[in-house]
């Protein structure tokens, strides 16, 4: 009890309706995402397992037919924080870089290769960033705002107004011309071609917004339930 155990991965090709043999990988790690290009792996430790973090906090693991060799593993705590806990979000930019945020609310773009920071940014928010697709931008929410920056520089190329306050959850369209974003009570959406909000909305009954995806051009899928 309270030990990390075995998970099981497997490949699944949906076009092809086939999958790999299971394979095993480290239970005190979560898979967050594969690479662009499907070869590559990105795992941070669980939170479940937050108090046993002996190991690097974030790694990368190269996919192959038998199974994932790793690549990279580093721990992307701030020297300067007095907090040990996982890194609460992760996702690729490209092959080579990772954009993660350690508690509370640093967000930090690394180079794989080098396991160097790229650049920091304290986003005093409470949400993940998002990667639009090619992931040429991140989308992150600050305190105040919703902020859209070149992923690979850090520049800022938009700054969207009306943001809802307390902004949890971000979602780029699959064409990446509109952005979404869900707190607890409201969704915004935005044209980002225009750099003009084009909805905004309360929600019926309240609650913590949790995944927002594009389903179709004008549908979100709130919390895996929920279809606006």
């Amino acid at each position: 009890p309270g030990a990390a155990g075995t998970t099981r991965l497997q490949w699944v090709d949906p076009a092809k309706g086939k999958a790999s043999a299971p394979i095993a990988f480290d239970g005190s790690l979560l898979p967050v995402g594969l690479s662009p290009g499907g070869t590559l792996l990105l795992a941070r430790s669980d939170q479940a397992f937050s108090m046993q973090l002996s190991a690097p906090a974030l790694g990368v693991w190269r996919v192959t037919e038998g199974g994932v060799e790793p690549v990279a593993a580093w721990n992307p705590k701030d020297p300067n924080s007095p907090h040990s806990v996982p890194p609460t979000s992760a996702a690729f930019v490209d092959d080579d870089h990772v954009v993660c945020v350690s508690f509370p609310n640093l967000m930090t773009l690394w180079n794989v290769p080098g396991r160097k920071a790229v650049y920091k940014l304290d986003t005093g928010g409470t949400g993940a960033p998002a990667m639009s697709p090619g992931g040429r931008y991140v989308a992150v929410p600050m305190a105040d705002a919703v902020i859209v920056l070149e992923a690979l520089s850090g520049e800022t190329a938009a700054r969207l107004p009306g943001a809802p306050a307390g902004t949890a959850t971000l979602a780029f369209s699959p064409d990446g011309k509109r952005l979404a974003a869900a707190s607890s009570q409201q969704i915004v959406v935005w044209d980002l071609e225009a750099g003009t909000q084009t909805h905004d909305f309360a929600l019926a009954a309240p609650s913590w917004a949790g995944t927002l995806e594009w389903v179709e051009p004008g549908q979100l899928l709130l919390r895996g339930t929920d279809l606006v």
